[in-house]
């Protein structure tokens, strides 16, 4: 089964179908520490694979007895 589609997308990266782009994500998932995902591009209209990169971070500050804290 050839998932990837004839031709790649603008950015550089391999086009796929909803299907396809979701199995491997899935599959990059267990693969690795961070959780992939399957995004429509704005530029081919096509299906990639990638992570939450932008996803905001917990802000981190120490209390006066040296306690790390996340809020």
């Amino acid at each position: 089964m050839a998932s990837a589609l004839s031709n790649l997308c603008p950015t550089g990266k391999a086009s796929h179908s909803y299907r396809a782009a979701k199995a491997k994500a899935s599959k990059a998932s267990r693969r690795t520490e961070r959780p992939m995902t399957a995004y429509r591009c704005d530029q081919c209209g096509a299906w990639h694979v990638g992570s939450h990169t932008h996803k905001p971070q917990p802000m981190r500050w120490v209390n006066n007895n040296h306690e790390l804290r996340f809020t």
